[in-house]
């Protein structure tokens, strides 16, 4: 995954207790457009909020309005982690849908 790729939740992200509710069987009926986000900036060998395994975090920017505030959703419990791990996600969490189209001259 590269910066400019077009990504959106993946399974695994979806079955994450804070982050479910982003499942389209779960938004809305169903009905309404697919959660999709450009990824921005990648950190290497980094950690999201607690500290563990050091990985590729990637700063995602939502094109959906909806979209989570960052991988513990949007939930009060987890509030301090929007604002100092705001719109990051690890890989497992993301799904690739296309690639980066380059300028043509």
């Amino acid at each position: 995954m590269k910066l400019g790729d077009m990504v959106t939740l993946s399974a695994a992200a979806l079955k994450r207790d804070t982050l479910w509710l982003w499942a389209d069987k779960h938004r809305e009926g169903g009905s309404c457009s697919k959660l999709l986000g450009v990824v921005t900036e990648i950190k290497p060998d980094s950690t999201i909020g607690f500290p563990g395994k050091k990985q590729d975090v990637f700063v995602i920017h939502w094109i959906s309005g909806d979209a989570p505030k960052h991988r513990e959703g949007n939930s009060t419990p987890y509030s301090w982690m929007a604002h100092r791990h705001a719109n990051q996600f690890y890989r497992r969490d993301l799904k690739f849908v296309s690639r980066r189209k380059p300028k043509q001259k």
